[in-house]
């Protein structure tokens, strides 16, 4: 997993303190109570609607950087199918870090949760003593 490791190396160089939940990024804001809809069309012609929201919580990441919580959710026919919480905070120079999820997928159009494997987050890095 390339994107894990060059997340862990770049965190190494950056602490906890190097980040805020303050996301005021041109290309990506992200201030509390925002709301995007978003209709997706798969190649089989079913329809979803992803509505992604800027929560006003925040979550504390296996490296110690505290994040912004947002929630997106995938519905198919008013059906949930989806429900993530996607973590991400900003830097001091502005960029914004994806920091993982914490995603259910929904079986059946809503009636069988599941959890999704192996997307909780990313590890913390360890720097050498």
């Amino acid at each position: 997993m390339v994107c894990g490791a060059l997340i862990a190396c770049a965190a190494a160089l950056l602490g906890p303190g190097d980040f805020t939940t303050r996301i005021d990024n041109p290309y990506l804001p992200m201030r509390p109570g925002s709301r995007w809809v978003y209709r997706e069309t798969e190649a089989d012609g079913t329809v979803q609607r992803v509505v992604v929201r800027v929560t006003r919580r925040t979550k504390r990441v296996a490296t110690g950087v505290t994040a912004r919580v947002v929630r997106d959710t995938v519905t198919e026919r008013g059906r949930l199918v989806e429900d993530t919480y996607d973590w991400y905070a900003q830097d001091r120079a502005g960029n914004v870090w994806y920091l993982g999820e914490d995603t259910t997928e929904y079986e059946d159009a809503g009636r069988s949760p599941r959890r999704a494997p192996g997307r909780q987050g990313w590890p913390a890095p360890r720097r050498a003593s």
